[in-house]
């Protein structure tokens, strides 16, 4: 099966995380991503962050670009016991607003660490 690599095409662009950057996150691997990130995104979701992630790659492995592909958007795959019933949940999360490099683009990486939102 050939899936389509996720975008922001797959979706209406209103509802896309439009908020400003408000922290510089330092890598882009999965437990960031699933953890740091998904804990934002419900923030952004109950209104207590209105906020978004400049993520920054500091190891070379090309995630980075990787994730520019993709509109920075992943996917959550949450399975488990809820309420007593066996749940799989698939979440898209738009709180990446840009994924930089460190040794590519550390003058951006400061640009947004400058900013008086960023935390």
């Amino acid at each position: 099966m050939n899936t389509p690599m996720l975008s922001k095409d797959l979706q209406p662009s209103a509802s896309w995380n439009t908020h400003p950057v408000k922290v510089v996150q330092f890598g882009t691997g999965a437990l960031l991503r699933g953890l740091v990130d998904y804990v934002l995104l419900k923030a952004n979701q109950r209104g207590g962050f209105s906020g978004r992630v400049v993520a920054v790659g500091s190891t070379g492995s090309g995630r980075t670009q990787l994730m520019k592909k993709q509109d920075h958007l992943f996917t959550h795959r949450i399975e488990g016991v809820k309420e007593g019933e066996m749940i799989q949940e698939f979440e898209v999360n738009d709180v990446i607003a840009d994924t930089l490099s460190a040794v590519d683009a550390w003058e951006e990486v400061l640009a947004y660490a400058r900013k008086p939102e960023a935390s």
